[in-house]
């Protein structure tokens, strides 16, 4: 975007004269290559001269210049819009699927403590002899579908943290996901 600004500077500049400073007599006399050595002893053995060159007409070519610059530069503002603007939907997609797999973890996690106590008892009343053993793999059965549940939960928060890390553009250092503990280097 800074190139495109300098293109439309360089191409108005094409309005303005071209100016030279040259010897009166070229090839005659000592160079000065500094502003500041130009008026020493060794530069002032020859005259200096001043030159002015401006096109008269072009047929439009440097308005025509100026405007495709410009355009140049409406574009690449665009283009430097969109990306800023996609990477902060991108960010804000991921602290928001994030919190909201922290609240989805913390009912499956609680759904698999209900699941594990009822498994538990419904064992507890068969190794009793007051429950039949179909009763046991009811609830064992419910607790592994809490369970299932439960770490696909937990892997697409890692896959979220993952994806929103990649869309601030670093590593992460001991960033921490639910209960487990993400340690890397950038």
């Amino acid at each position: 975007m800074a190139a495109a600004n300098a293109r439309v500077g360089v191409a108005r500049a094409a309005y303005f004269p071209t100016i030279q400073l040259m010897p009166l007599i070229p090839n005659v006399g000592w160079e000065s290559t500094a502003v500041s050595s130009l008026f020493s002893a060794p530069s002032q053995l020859w005259a200096v001269g001043l030159s002015a060159t401006q096109t008269l007409f072009d047929a439009g070519r440097t308005r025509a210049n100026v405007h495709i610059a410009e355009q140049d530069y409406n574009a690449a503002v665009a283009t430097y819009r969109q990306t800023v603007l996609g990477a902060m939907e991108e960010v804000e997609n991921g602290i928001t699927g994030l919190k909201s797999l922290d609240r989805a973890a913390v009912q499956a996690d609680a759904g698999v403590e209900s699941a594990q106590r009822a498994f538990d008892i419904a064992d507890e009343r068969y190794k009793g002899g007051v429950a039949i053993y179909l009763d046991v793999l009811t609830t064992q059965q419910t607790l592994l579908g809490n369970q299932r549940q439960a770490v696909q939960i937990h892997g697409q928060q890692f896959l979220t943290a993952v994806y929103l890390i990649k869309a601030l553009g670093g590593g992460w250092q001991n960033l921490t996901v639910g209960d487990q503990r993400l340690s890397s280097r950038n």
